[in-house]
C-alpha cells in the first residue's frame, strides 16, 4: 500500500498554529527552504516537509521531532535507518507526498496553458508519445498526464533533472503504466490520478514482476490534511 496525501498548502500551514513546528525540521532542510528566492516557494517547500513528517510519524509511530532525513547526491530526501520511502511534490495551491515500503516518486502538476507548447512536447516526449498527444481529444490534458508520469519516474530513480525526459518512453498496460528505459534495471509501475480542481498526480513505484508482468500497486489517496486545528 502506498499512501498519497495531496492537501492545499494553506491546510498544512494553518495546522502549525500553536505548535513547536521548527523542532520538526532539521537544519539541512531549513537551509534548503531558506535558499528558495520566492516566498510562495518557501511556503510550498515547508508545507511539503511538514506533510511528509506528519505522515511518517503516523505510519511508524515515533514523534515528529525524532524523524531524521538525509539527502542523496541528487538532493532526494530519504529516511535514516527506516524501511520507509517517501517523495514530495508541489504545484499551485497543493502539495503532495507519497509514502510506502518501496522506492517511489511522485509528481503533481496543475493543468495550465503553456507558451511554446509544441517545442516543450518535442523536448520532453519521444516521437511516439508526441503522436499520442497529437491524436488526443484534449492535447493539454493528455500532455500533463504524460509530464507528471515522466517526472514521477525520474524522481523515483533519484536522478531527477539529470535524466532527460525524452530518453525513455511510457507504455500503457492493463493495470496502469510502465517505462521502457534501457538505463534502468528496476520494475517500475506508474499510476495517475486526476483531481477535480485541475491537477494531475502521478506515482511511480518499484514493484515486483510476476511472469513478466508488472504487479499493480494499491494507492490510498487523501486530498485534505487530516491533522488540522
Amino acid at each position: 500500500m502506498i499512501s498519497v496525501w495531496a492537501p492545499t498548502v494553506d491546510e498544512v500551514l494553518n495546522s502549525l498554529k500553536n505548535r513547536d513546528w521548527p523542532a520538526w525540521i532539521d537544519t539541512e532542510t531549513k537551509s534548503r527552504i531558506q535558499r528558495l528566492h520566492r516566498c510562495q516557494d518557501r511556503r510550498r517547500s515547508l508545507a511539503g516537509h511538514v506533510l511528509a513528517r506528519t505522515m511518517i510519524a503516523a505510519q511508524i509511530g515515533i514523534p515528529v521531532e525524532e524523524i531524521r532525513v538525509n539527502y542523496d547526491r541528487f538532493g532526494k530526501p530519504e529516511l535514516l535507518s527506516r524501511n520507509v520511502f517517501y517523495n514530495l511534490a508541489h504545484c499551485g495551491v497543493r502539495v503532495a507526498c507519497a509514502l510506502g515500503s518501496v522506492r517511489l516518486g511522485i509528481d503533481l502538476e496543475q493543468i495550465r496553458n503553456l507558451h511554446s507548447f509544441e517545442e516543450i512536447c518535442k523536448k520532453v516526449l519521444t516521437p511516439r508519445e508526441q503522436r499520442a498527444i497529437e491524436l488526443a481529444e484534449d492535447r493539454l490534458e493528455r500532455f500533463f498526464e504524460f509530464w507528471t508520469l515522466k517526472e514521477s519516474y525520474v524522481k523515483a530513480t533519484g536522478r531527477g533533472l539529470s535524466h532527460p525526459l525524452a530518453s525513455f518512453e511510457l507504455e500503457r498496460t492493463a493495470v496502469g503504466w510502465s517505462v521502457r528505459d534501457r538505463s534502468s534495471d528496476y520494475n517500475w509501475s506508474l499510476s495517475t490520478y486526476r483531481l477535480r480542481d485541475g491537477y494531475w498526480i502521478a506515482v511511480c513505484a518499484d514493484t515486483p514482476s510476476l511472469g513478466g508482468e508488472l504487479c499493480p500497486f494499491e494507492i490510498c489517496l487523501t486530498t485534505s490534511f487530516p491533522f488540522q486545528e
